[in-house]
């Protein structure tokens, strides 16, 4: 079977999905399905923030929170919905 070379594939609902959490039109690329890419990032980094029990302040906090914000501005770039974003992940966003 001869494979593609693009990297997306059909997830049943066509070649793109709206993404649970920004709401944005996003194609799978290899993330949890249902999310996009840069949703999917925030969220594993909410949680290892959450997990391990960074506090504001702190170095480990700072790096997953700086991380965060990059991959934000760039979800809210493609059209993700910036708010919702941040209301869903709770741990990484709890000084702002």
């Amino acid at each position: 079977m001869k494979r593609s070379l693009s990297h997306f594939r059909n997830v049943g609902y066509g070649s793109t999905y709206k993404c649970h959490v920004c709401g944005r039109r996003t194609r799978y690329t290899g993330g949890e399905a249902g999310n996009c890419l840069e949703c999917y990032e925030i969220a594993g980094l909410d949680n290892m923030v959450n997990d391990n029990g960074y506090e504001p302040g702190s170095k480990e906090y700072a790096d997953a929170r700086a991380e965060c914000d990059t991959l934000l501005a760039k979800a809210v770039k493609l059209g993700g919905d910036g708010e919702r974003i941040k209301s869903l992940n709770e741990y990484i966003w709890r000084d702002s």
